[in-house]
């Protein structure tokens, strides 16, 4: 079962017991190249806020992220951080299907209307937003992105016990050292 689905279709989760691997928060994020090239694509876009979803794996702690996704149809998303539900559900529904059981929806990513990497004091105000909303925890990330001289430039986080915790942030196959 899928997070969207779960959360949105208020579908039960499965009756298993994590791992140890899969209990553990998100300690860093690694964008793989596609991801990090569609990024850069997206983050291009300029004249408003703009987010979306980040698929991908998380093990031990490590997330892997292997699709990012807008948050909708260009007329169907309204708030950058908040998903059309059938744009969601469709690409959950896509991922399932095509991919690993272990591939979900494991956080969203954020850019600002120019382009450029917001200031960090802003995303405590954005993170805790969606942790207000759950989008954010322990096991889901933000990641606010800006481009400088051709570059993508990020910040990660996770929202724990009512505070913002920093993610570490690598992006494409070859930064991640895999």
């Amino acid at each position: 079962m899928k997070r969207a689905q779960q959360r949105f279709l208020g579908l039960p989760a499965p009756r298993q017991s994590p791992s140890d691997d899969e209990s553990l928060p998100i300690s860093s994020l690694c964008l793989l190249d596609a991801a990090h090239l569609d990024l850069m694509r997206q983050v291009n876009v300029l004249g408003r806020w703009q987010g979306g979803t980040l698929f991908g794996e998380v093990v031990a702690g490590h997330f892997t992220v292997q699709l990012v996704t807008p948050l909708g149809p260009p007329t169907g998303a309204t708030h950058p951080l908040f998903p059309h539900l059938p744009y969601l559900l469709g690409w959950s529904d896509c991922v399932a299907r095509g991919s690993d059981e272990a591939v979900d929806w494991y956080g969203n990513w954020l850019a600002a209307p120019d382009g450029r990497l917001p200031d960090a004091r802003a995303d405590l105000s954005w993170l805790a937003l969606g942790a207000s909303q759950g989008l954010f925890d322990e096991r889901h990330a933000l990641l606010v992105l800006g481009m400088q001289e051709g570059q993508l430039l990020g910040r990660a986080y996770r929202w724990e016990e009512g505070q913002r915790m920093d993610v570490t942030c690598s992006f494409g196959l070859r930064a991640s050292g895999l």
